[in-house]
């Protein structure tokens, strides 16, 4: 694959719309068609389902995405410390992520952010889930979009940047699939994943209560599991339930898990946390960057929604 064949699947991928992805781009809806076209007659298989109203990957799309990602990520990076070195010392900040939506909002941030900060390099990782704050500690970011609450004495939690819905996500064969809407009591005759790998108590339980709202208890399996991929492989084959926001149903669709809304569950919400006394004017021009790139991309949505195109 060519670099800008690259490039434009990865953007599909990520926006799973033929217009953002050209505006992303600078290229034009048809042009990314074509090239979407071109890839997918190279390996012989559909990448993307598109239909009128819907972009969604294919399985062999989410396998590509997921092993070219991180590779592109890593050229891009070092292509970007070269130019650092030719020009000079510059500042530099790392904005780790997790999961799809969060990426999307530090995408869109890392280019505001390139116009307000054109002396500051905004560098970007995705976490795995079950990493939660330690690449604050460990040096590998200087700032995280994460699922909150985060109660940490040395992690500073800054603005709110996303308010979503809870929803529940199952294997497709569960009978509660057959429901629109399912509650958290509906869930006490099943099994949620224990937290995984350094992911606290009081955030995982925020997320997936230990009992019901009658207080029946919701028992707990081995976690075995880092990533969101990993945890519906779980899900899909019927050991766990879980919950999440919305980018479960949004990005993470797959033909042997469904997602209900939780009619009694609060929403979930995600949020820019950093490392207590690392809150400076890089820090402070991050913040606003993410803050403005969430309030454009909620308003993107809305407006496609209207028009009947899912976001």
């Amino acid at each position: 694959m060519e670099r800008h064949e690259i490039e434009t699947f990865l953007a599909l991928y990520e926006e799973l719309h033929f217009g953002r992805t050209a505006d992303r781009l600078g290229l034009s809806g048809g042009r990314v068609s074509q090239i979407v076209k071109t890839i997918e007659r190279r390996i012989g298989a559909e990448l993307f389902v598109r239909t009128s109203r819907r972009v969604e990957p294919t399985e062999l799309g989410r396998g590509l995405y997921h092993d070219l990602h991180p590779h592109h990520l890593a050229i891009l990076e070092a292509v970007a410390r070269a130019r650092r070195a030719a020009r000079g010392d510059r500042r530099t900040l790392t904005l780790g992520y997790h999961g799809a939506y969060m990426g999307r909002i530090a995408h869109r941030a890392a280019t505001l952010l390139a116009d307000a900060r054109p002396d500051l390099d905004l560098r970007l990782t995705e976490v795995r889930l079950g990493d939660f704050v330690e690449p604050l500690r460990t040096g590998q970011a200087d700032a995280l979009l994460a699922p909150l609450p985060v109660e940490e004495p040395d992690i500073a939690v800054g603005p709110v940047v996303r308010r979503t819905a809870t929803y529940a996500a199952l294997a497709a064969g569960d009978p509660l699939a057959r429901r629109e809407t399912l509650s958290l009591e509906d869930l006490a005759d099943r099994r949620f994943p224990a937290p995984p790998g350094s992911v606290p108590a009081y955030l995982w339980d925020h997320h997936l209560p230990r009992t019901s709202p009658s207080g029946r208890p919701i028992p707990r399996t081995g976690s075995g599991f880092a990533t969101y991929a990993e945890m519906l492989a779980m899900v899909a084959e019927g050991t766990v339930v879980t919950v999440g926001d919305s980018q479960l149903p949004d990005y993470y669709g797959r033909p042997d898990v469904v997602y209900r809304l939780l009619t009694d569950a609060p929403p979930l919400t995600h949020g820019l946390v950093h490392r207590r006394g690392t809150d400076g004017e890089d820090h402070r021009a991050l913040a606003r960057a993410v803050v403005e790139a969430a309030a454009r991309l909620e308003l993107e949505d809305s407006a496609d929604m209207k028009d009947g195109v899912p976001a």
